[in-house]
């Protein structure tokens, strides 16, 4: 076998070994360079109509939210899926290409105030899902209560019997009725059971002891607030309600307090982990918002 040539050049003194090399170093280097340079940020143009502060921050909000699901493909959801289908079947199949579907779907996302509704409740809760799911501890508990009295008081309730005169059936007549009604309780010993076949049907149960909140849920919440007033075993009245004219017995009262430890802890549990999530939210928003660049109505001209 013959001895290789002396004059035969080494691959490493080929030039154009040389400059592929250089070539892949250089790339490796722009490519670094690309991973550690701060994104460009996203430009949202803020429209004229939207400049106010009142009406720029909610809007800003939900348009961050809507970009940032259509970013992480929250999309392909089911309300948003029917609404456009609903939207594009005004759309000529015929008449409408592939190309012009797309272009309408992608301006449908945008622009349908259900599908912006929709995405940035899904990013929303995308975020707050971002919050701790540990347990609330004892003293943490302890503390949320002692910071938050005013939320943690049982708001009193009573039992009550009533006389009904309905605005439907009696219109203006329905306060005058009540007044008699009342008075001749108040001077008859016996009138109780007459009075009470006199009144009107009723479709809500007496027999249960309810809160304001639970009489506010029938009546309203101006007859709410006027039933905790009444003495306890009197005839008292008449209290107008949404539905009519009452006259009312009180017959059983439990006054307002401060919740117990045991009562307190679901709702303290409840409201911090609310609070937790508030927080991720806030912090979340915060945080992609830092993504965009925000231009006025002015700047853009």
């Amino acid at each position: 076998m013959k001895p290789a040539r002396n004059h035969r050049r080494r691959l490493h003194q080929w030039p154009v070994i040389h400059f592929l090399a250089i070539g892949v170093v250089l790339f490796a280097a722009r490519a670094g360079f690309d991973a550690y340079r701060p994104p460009v940020a996203d430009v949202i143009a803020v429209p004229a109509e939207r400049s106010g502060a009142t009406a720029l921050e909610p809007w800003l909000t939900e348009e961050i939210l809507v970009r940032e699901a259509l970013r992480r493909g929250m999309d392909d959801d089911a309300v948003v899926a029917q609404r456009l289908a609903l939207n594009l079947d005004f759309v000529d199949a015929h008449a409408a290409g592939g190309a012009q579907r797309g272009q309408l779907r992608r301006a449908l996302v945008h622009s349908d105030p259900v599908i912006r509704r929709r995405l940035a409740q899904r990013m929303r809760f995308g975020l707050e899902a971002e919050a701790s799911d540990r347990a609330p501890d004892p003293s943490e508990i302890r503390a949320h209560i002692a910071a938050h009295p005013e939320a943690f008081l049982f708001p009193g309730a009573v039992r009550i019997e009533q006389i009904f005169f309905a605005f439907e059936l009696r219109g203006d007549r329905a306060r005058a009725d009540a007044d008699a009604a009342l008075a001749r309780l108040a001077t008859e010993r016996n009138a109780e059971a007459a009075e009470r076949a006199a009144g009107d049907p009723l479709a809500v149960h007496d027999d249960v002891v309810r809160t304001p909140a639970g009489l506010a849920k029938f009546y309203g919440p101006a007859f709410a607030r006027a039933v905790m007033l009444v003495p306890l075993g009197e005839w008292s009245g008449p209290l107008a309600s949404t539905l009519g004219v009452h006259v009312v017995l009180v017959v059983e009262r439990e006054d307002a307090r401060p919740l117990t430890a045991n009562e307190a802890r679901p709702q303290a549990v409840r409201r911090i982990q609310a609070a937790r999530r508030e927080a991720a939210y806030r912090d979340g928003l915060q945080r992609v918002r830092a993504r965009y660049e925000i231009r006025s109505a002015a700047r853009q001209g």
